[in-house]
């Protein structure tokens, strides 16, 4: 007599068991490149640009004074974020638009409030979100000053990965590992 191989598929699966399998199936192949968003927390990193340059329209480049513009505000607090999403609630949710994955790129010191509550709100909506923090500059004594430690700790608790990297060529190599290009 013979056996079935091991590994042989069963010759019919119950209707049961085929819809507990579907959630695992994937619907199509993950051919597409990613939606990726990097905020920068200054505008005037053009290294950052020069990055993102190469990647072309699967990364969008925005900037955490785009998202302070809209608010119409320069000094937000924790608490006032959801009154001020409300009131400028169309080109919030335009800017927020629902990417992939978002990167937050800066130097430690870089003011990210307005970054840490976008976050936040990227992270209750499940998208990924991860920052890039390269190190702050010294000051002419070479000592650093307390406050401006403080990017990190904003940005840590939305983040599924946070950075400190020397250069934004980590960036380049970040957005190839998780698929932008």
């Amino acid at each position: 007599m013979m056996r079935p191989h091991p590994f042989a598929l069963a010759p019919h699966t119950s209707t049961a068991e085929q819809a507990h399998e579907v959630r695992f199936r994937i619907g199509a192949a993950n051919s597409t490149p990613r939606r990726v968003r990097i905020v920068a927390l200054d505008d005037h990193d053009e290294e950052i640009r020069t990055v993102i340059g190469a990647y072309g329209q699967n990364v969008e480049l925005s900037s955490a004074a785009e998202l302070t513009a809209l608010l119409g505000t320069t000094s937000m607090q924790d608490s006032d974020w959801p009154r001020a999403m409300n009131a400028a609630s169309g080109a919030i949710a335009t800017w927020l638009d629902a990417p992939d994955l978002v990167i937050i790129v800066g130097r430690e010191g870089d003011e990210a409030l307005i970054a840490a509550l976008a976050a936040q709100t990227w992270n209750r909506r499940g998208v990924t979100v991860s920052a890039v923090l390269r190190p702050a500059p010294a000051h002419p004594a070479g000592a650093l000053s307390a406050p401006r430690l403080r990017t990190a700790d904003l940005l840590r608790p939305w983040c599924t990965m946070l950075v400190h990297a020397d250069s934004h060529e980590y960036l380049g190599d970040l957005l190839n590992a998780l698929g932008a290009s």
